[in-house]
């Protein structure tokens, strides 16, 4: 069968990552976003905060834009 080429290797879920800090997408916020979750999946975009979510952001966005 297919031989694996050493040098294609990717990063394990147990690597150290030397990423900057990813922040909340909510305007205006500078809290870091959640973590992702330890089975797996993307980052989270928002931080911990409830109020913090795509539905508020996108509000939000749109009040800033409307003055």
């Amino acid at each position: 069968m297919g031989e694996r080429d050493a040098g294609s290797r990717q990063l394990g879920g147990d690597a150290v990552r030397e990423e900057s800090v990813r922040r909340c997408i909510y305007p205006g916020c500078e809290r870091p976003a959640v973590p992702p979750h330890p089975a797996g999946g993307p980052q989270p975009s928002f931080c911990e905060l409830e109020a913090h979510n795509a539905l508020s952001a996108h509000l939000r966005r749109k009040e800033l834009e409307n003055g």
